[in-house]
């Protein structure tokens, strides 16, 4: 595998990473904020600290203990990386629509604990859903927020895409509350 293939591997960990997921359970509607875990994550985010670290190594004339140094350096890195990509994973928030009492409700969980839900909106009504766009270094994304006497942020959306997806998901919940 050549320096252009891994390169591309790692632009497609960024483009293809599942930070939500949406689900259906008879008749909750609930979109969850969870990021998966992959391993490749770890190992790509290492390659580049241990790539300069044996660049640094052979300008400096003294790679082993280059390499021994810049190696306990990615091994750190690696390790609070790790921590962080668990607590992301089990860390994440439900966005819960009941379609049967119409109730909008949030619910977060903390590995693997429930948190009591915090209700939104006792009737909800997706005309109070709204999506601000976000434009940072170029990039545009999107705050999903619920607006009652108090405006809920929601959850941030990375990509148009995602946007469509969960525009549409919505539009499934509004079909299913008029429809009983």
């Amino acid at each position: 595998m050549n320096l252009k293939e891994l390169m591309s591997l790692g632009m497609d960990l960024e483009k293809q990473e599942q930070y939500f997921k949406t689900e259906q359970q008879e008749d909750l509607y609930i979109l969850k904020t969870q990021m998966q875990w992959e391993t490749k994550h770890l190992l790509f985010s290492m390659i580049p600290i241990i790539s300069l670290s044996f660049i640094i190594g052979i300008v400096n004339r003294n790679l082993v203990t280059t390499l021994i140094i810049t190696s306990l350096i990615a091994i750190f890195f690696a390790i609070g990386y790790g921590l962080f990509r668990v607590a992301a994973f089990q860390m994440y928030k439900e966005i819960i629509f009941n379609t049967k009492s119409q109730q909008c409700y949030i619910q977060n969980t903390f590995f693997g604990k429930k948190s009591n839900p915090t209700l939104i909106d006792k009737k909800y009504n997706l005309e109070k859903l709204s999506y601000q766009p976000l434009t940072r270094s170029g990039k545009t994304r999107y705050s999903l927020r619920y607006t009652t006497h108090k405006t809920y942020h929601l959850m941030v959306i990375r990509t148009d895409e995602d946007k469509l997806i969960i525009e549409n998901f919505m539009q499934d919940i509004d079909y299913e509350k008029f429809s009983n």
